[in-house]
């Protein structure tokens, strides 16, 4: 079995699928370092965008140039080329569109309604029309041109601006006539989500549960409300697995209502010996909890912690809202406490 992915972000972690375990490696609360190789690349950032507001600062300082005539005739060629492009594709959407009206009316419901057929044909025709005039006034423009007539290369270049910003308006009608026909094909391969209640649908997402895990689950609903509450579910999870109750026992549930504070804890039979000898024995001697993470040989300051997290626990951490990382560091510091006796505080 491959090894988890280590990552160290919270961004890292969505990029790793969500069924399967990640290790997150933690560095100390409140400190950052950068590697050798993310500080050469801080700086090459760094650089190329101070060359970036330099180039911009030169390029702005520049006076800007009149446009002469042949630059016209050169921008003419490349909306020549335009209009002759935009043409092909309008005799191919002339094309389809004649193809689409023949179809039934189970193939029309793709783009729509009737009426949204008829309006998208409509616009096809016009695109068609606009693109002929602007070739017109494009080969005005060059006559024009060509014989110096000033007056008559005027009255061209307005007809092509006309021509233009109506073909970028009927583009857009086209282009939102589409997306909303997409639109309806995509809600109609995927329905909204059943009504009813969002958490009991929530526990019937979760996969591999056992029926009588769901009952249970449906019966303490504050363990899926309440972000910390949750997160001491799947530590008393895995802690009742190891302790050999499996899952969906009487057992199971016995210890997690233990654990979690629903149910006191039964007090183990002591002997009438272990009785009188109470008054003999010594007070527990309590320590202060280890340090969660080792010092550094080199800077006497800790080093980052590795965490491994379940698939399980990935998905314990998206339903309470919380990013992986911000999930591990909690996990840990409930670890912390569970050694020190602190299984029930609140």
């Amino acid at each position: 079995m491959a090894r988890p992915k280590v990552i160290r972000k919270a961004e890292e972690a969505k990029d790793i699928d969500p069924s399967l375990p990640i290790q997150v490696e933690l560095s100390p609360e409140g400190e950052v370092t950068l590697s050798p190789d993310q500080q050469a690349e801080a700086d090459k950032l760094l650089a190329e965008q101070e060359a970036a507001k330099q180039a911009a600062a030169a390029e702005k300082e520049q006076d800007d140039e009149v446009v002469t005539l042949k630059q016209q005739l050169e921008d003419l060629k490349k909306t020549s080329d335009f209009f002759k492009q935009q043409a092909e594709e309008a005799g191919k959407r002339e094309a389809e569109a004649r193809k689409r009206a023949d179809t039934s009316d189970g193939e029309l419901k793709t783009m729509g309604t009737r009426a949204e057929q008829a309006e998208y044909d409509a616009i096809v025709n016009a695109i068609s029309a606009v693109t002929s005039e602007g070739e017109r006034a494009e080969e005005q423009l060059k006559i024009a041109g060509e014989a110096q007539d000033w007056a008559a290369i005027a009255k061209a270049q307005a007809a092509l601006s006309r021509a233009s910003t109506r073909l970028v308006q009927l583009e857009d009608g086209k282009a939102t006539l589409e997306a909303r026909a997409e639109r309806a094909k995509e809600a109609a391969k995927n329905p909204p989500p059943p009504a009813g209640d969002p958490i009991e649908n929530h526990i019937n997402s979760i996969p591999n549960l056992m029926p009588a895990q769901r009952k249970w689950l449906n019966e303490h609903r504050d363990l899926m409300t309440d972000s910390k509450k949750n997160i001491r579910l799947q530590n008393a999870h895995i802690d009742a697995e190891e302790a050999g109750h499996a899952p969906g026992s009487d057992g199971y549930f016995k210890f997690l209502e233990e654990r979690l504070g629903y149910r006191k804890v039964e007090a183990p039979a002591r002997d009438i010996e272990d009785d009188d000898n109470d008054t003999n024995q010594r007070p527990p001697i309590v320590s202060a909890p280890p340090s969660r993470d080792p010092p550094s040989s080199g800077t006497g300051k800790p080093t980052p912690t590795r965490i491994t997290l379940t698939a399980e626990q990935r998905s314990a951490a998206q339903a309470a809202g919380v990013d992986e990382i911000t999930y591990a560091r909690q996990l840990l510091k409930l670890q912390e406490l569970k050694k020190i006796g602190h299984y029930n505080e609140h």
